[in-house]
């Protein structure tokens, strides 16, 4: 983590300093703004710092390329909700009109619990989960709607079968926030994969009938309760955490609804109660919780930090403590340090050996990621050919990722194990 990108952190922060002033970042010089605002766009943070600046009356402070730069993407994000909004309710009707039943996920309903505005956060696909007896002709009514799987098969171990995309035929221009990215759409099958992390979860199971109506572009859609809402949220950033591809926005909206909701102790009270069912799912709330809050600093009542102390394991508060914050900016993709903290959270060694064989030797390739928008009759030779080598050069740097992490992960085990035995009980 760069000073600069450490000082961004702290000033997205919830918990604000006395006097509150621009830190000195406000005037750098344009190289580091460059690759500071690279690390907010890939960490999904850029429309929340230009939301900071301007609501702490910072923005005019900035430097002139930084302003136009912030203006723009948040220009282009309003245009690109605007689509989105409207191509998720075509989907909703299409769905609806024959009958099969859904559930929207996150995206525009996370405000105003996660975030203020809906176009204050950028969204690249729609989540939807769907009955079992509906998936597969769900799946087969989007395709004939011109939606096209993003990969041919399903190694990728998930809750949802393949994306789907329209294949514009679109191209990478360096924007996050071009309005014509295509967004994909992901049909849930369930909320949590639990042969996969080995934790299992037990309170989904009426998430059916505890689900509860909300309006959308004047038309009611089915959403999740409160508290499959919020679950949901915790257990999808330890998820993609344990998996070492979490952005940083997701802890960022989880910080904001600590930070604006912790007081409202009939809410909060109720989920924790509701939480005791389930100690898989209590350990990962309490998990998501403590990192959100040492990374954002919302400001949180005592009794709520206090529960999420005594319900986090001691090996994951020494993980947090020693890699949460070090690794973050890189989005826990540079090294395999979170094994370390799955392990924390296992109480099994068949399960403990089960991850550990899974991350060391990965099952698969990785999945093709370039040229996905562009349909099969417009693969000429030439792109065929510009897609191989692309391909091959990410082969190339998955296993050079995979022989360097395995490395320093050896190299990292005395110092971890030796930290995790002089380790006593800390307080957030």
């Amino acid at each position: 983590m760069n000073h600069m990108e450490r000082l961004i952190l702290q000033y997205l922060g919830f918990r604000e300093p006395e006097p509150y002033q621009l830190p000195g970042w406000g005037q750098g010089q344009e190289a580091d703004w460059q690759h500071a605002l690279k690390f907010t766009d890939t960490a999904g943070l850029t429309l929340h710092l230009g939301r900071k600046l301007r609501d702490r009356n910072h923005f005019n402070s900035l430097p002139s390329f930084v302003k136009e730069r912030l203006d723009l993407n948040l220009e282009d994000n309003r245009a690109r909700t605007k689509l989105l909004a409207h191509e998720l309710l075509q989907i909703h009707q299409h769905l609806q009109s024959k009958g099969m039943r859904h559930l929207i996920l996150k995206g525009f309903f996370l405000s105003p619990d996660f975030v203020d505005r809906p176009e204050h956060r950028v969204q690249f696909d729609y989540d939807l989960l769907v009955e079992s007896k509906d998936l597969k002709s769900a799946y087969g009514l989007l395709q004939e709607l011109d939606y096209s799987p993003a990969h041919s098969n399903a190694r990728q171990r998930a809750d949802h079968l393949p994306p789907l995309i329209r294949k514009t035929g679109w191209k990478w221009k360096g924007n996050v926030f071009d309005p014509t990215i295509p967004p994909g759409i992901e049909l849930h099958y369930q909320l949590w994969e639990a042969e996969f992390e080995r934790m299992p979860v037990r309170l989904f199971d009426d998430v059916w009938e505890q689900s509860r109506l909300r309006e959308f572009q004047a038309v009611q859609v089915q959403i999740l309760s409160r508290n499959h809402e919020l679950l949901y949220l915790a257990l999808h950033c330890c998820r993609h955490l344990l998996r070492s591809d979490l952005r940083l926005s997701h802890l960022y909206e989880l910080a904001y609804f600590l930070h604006h909701n912790s007081s409202t102790q009939d809410f909060i009270w109720g989920f924790l109660h509701w939480l005791q069912r389930c100690p898989a799912s209590r350990t990962m709330v309490a998990t998501a919780f403590a990192l959100a809050i040492n990374l954002f600093r919302p400001v949180v009542d005592q009794p709520l930090s206090s529960w999420i102390s005594a319900n986090l394991p001691p090996g994951a508060k020494l993980w947090i403590i020693t890699y949460g914050c070090w690794d973050a900016t890189e989005g826990y993709r540079k090294n395999k340090n979170v094994l370390f903290l799955h392990f924390s959270l296992l109480d099994n060694r068949a399960d403990r050996w089960a991850v550990l064989k899974r991350r060391l030797l990965p099952e698969h390739f990785p999945l093709p990621t370039s040229g996905i928008q562009v349909s099969d009759e417009d693969r000429g030779f030439r792109f065929r050919l510009f897609n191989f080598l692309a391909y091959v050069v990410q082969v190339i740097r998955r296993i050079v990722f995979h022989i360097a992490s395995d490395l320093e992960l050896c190299f990292q085990l005395p110092f971890w194990l030796s930290r995790r035995r002089r380790f006593s009980k800390l307080e957030f």
